[in-house]
């Protein structure tokens, strides 16, 4: 049987709907939640969001 082990919770936040810059949204994200950006394709409108997910 696999050990059980105390899995943390992923959250999400927008921190550029407007636009998206790999480094810049990477480096944003880790420094103001110890987390990983990701630009992701903005459903609403043309262009890249920059998303920021980190452990809860």
């Amino acid at each position: 049987m696999a050990p059980m082990v105390k899995a943390d919770r992923i959250c999400t936040e927008i921190l550029n709907s407007n636009s998206c810059n790999v480094p810049a949204c990477t480096y944003d994200c880790y420094n103001l939640k110890k987390g990983h950006g990701e630009c992701i394709a903005n459903k609403n409108k043309p262009g890249y969001a920059c998303f920021c997910f980190y452990s809860c």
